[in-house]
Order: C-alpha cells, then structure tokens, then sequence
C-alpha cells in the first residue's frame, strides 16, 4: 500500500505542476501535444494508484490533492497564501502519515 501512496503523491504533483504551467502560460505552443498526453497519462496512474488503496487512504490523497491545487491556484491568481487551507492540508498529510505506518 505505501508503494501506491507514493505512486499517486508523485503522479499527483506531476499533474499539479503541468496544471501550473499552463496555467501561468509557460509553454508557450511547445510541446503541447506531449504535455497534454503526459498531463492524462499521470492523472491516470494517480487514479489507479489510488483505487488500490483503502477507502479511507483514497479520501486524504484526494483532498490533500484537491487542497495543493487550490493553495497553488489562489497563490498564482493573488500572490496570497491561505492559510486555512495550508493548515488544512498538513492535518490531511498527518492523518495520511497515520493511516500509512
């Protein structure tokens, strides 16, 4: 199981970070065709990864997904971190830690 974890931590931030790049416009036309297959090909393994895991390990990598992106999302539009979310999303990755071990 904590193989899958990492699996789908990592796929995850892959996702996370082409997300971010389109979103700030940096690939400018190159590679796009790549980068779209890359962006499809890791978000599936991450949702392979997780659908092997137990019910409640599938929940905290969801929303420890869902709360990083939204961090990141409002940190580009704003410049601004969110602290609610941040605190959030470390009670997420404690419980995950928990659930792990």
């Amino acid at each position: 199981m904590n193989r899958d974890i990492t699996t789908a931590r990592k796929s995850f931030a892959a996702v996370r970070q082409i997300e971010r790049n389109w979103r700030l416009d940096r690939y400018d036309g190159r590679n796009s065709d790549s980068t779209a297959q890359t962006h499809a090909y890791r978000l599936r393994q991450a949702h392979e990864a997780v659908a092997r895991c137990d019910r409640a390990v599938q929940g905290l990598l969801t929303v420890e997904h869902d709360l990083a992106s939204r961090i990141a999302q409002c940190k580009d539009a704003t410049g601004w971190d969110r602290p609610e979310l941040t605190t959030r999303l470390r009670a997420a990755r404690k419980q995950l830690r928990a659930l792990a071990n």
